[in-house]
């Protein structure tokens, strides 16, 4: 076993492990938690204190602002992926990503409304991507539900339009046949 150098030992000494499994259990998504658990000891004294004016940030906006407006969100990068390879994402997917879209503009506008308490996390926050215009598209396409509205696309709504029609006229057809003297003595 090869000796432990000066970082590993001060990792050990810190209780770096155990301090980055609490982070863990308290990630809101998987993406987070791998991030977390990736994270090096840093070892410029500039960059820790840089990290320490993020946190003490972060503690001081909580306590002045109250709850954080971000909520447990899955690992979408799979989503993604298929996406990206012109899969087709079912409807409670693209809820789910319009859910979590909603949720970076919610963070974004936490931090950029905090400009003076969180100078930091305000920057952080102006550059979030919140991919509006993908947002913008989903809201109305998609039900609360997950299903695709009728109104997602002209083209939807044409075929939908068209649908209604072929049945209106189907239904008309049926109850004329009924009327009809040829079939009077048969049971209804």
């Amino acid at each position: 076993m090869a000796p432990l150098d000066l970082r590993q030992k001060s990792g050990i000494s810190l209780g770096w492990d155990e301090m980055i499994s609490l982070l863990v259990e308290e990630a809101r998504s998987p993406i987070t938690a791998e991030r977390l658990r990736s994270l090096p000891i840093l070892d410029r004294v500039e960059a820790v204190q840089e990290r320490l004016a993020l946190v003490w940030e972060g503690v001081t906006i909580l306590k002045g602002s109250g709850d954080f407006p971000l909520s447990l969100f899955a690992d979408f990068r799979p989503l993604f992926i298929r996406a990206a390879k012109g899969a087709l994402l079912e409807g409670g997917e693209l809820r789910a990503v319009f859910n979590f879209l909603d949720q970076v503009e919610a963070v974004r506008s936490f931090f950029m409304a905090r400009a003076g308490t969180a100078p930091r996390l305000h920057r952080w926050g102006a550059e979030l991507e919140t991919l509006e215009p993908l947002r913008k598209r989903l809201e109305p396409a998609i039900d609360e539900e997950g299903s695709v509205r009728d109104s997602a696309t002209p083209a939807l709504q044409r075929l939908t339009a068209e649908a209604a029609r072929a049945r209106e006229a189907i239904v008309e057809r049926l109850e004329e046949a009924l009327r009809s003297p040829r079939y009077e003595k048969l049971p209804q």
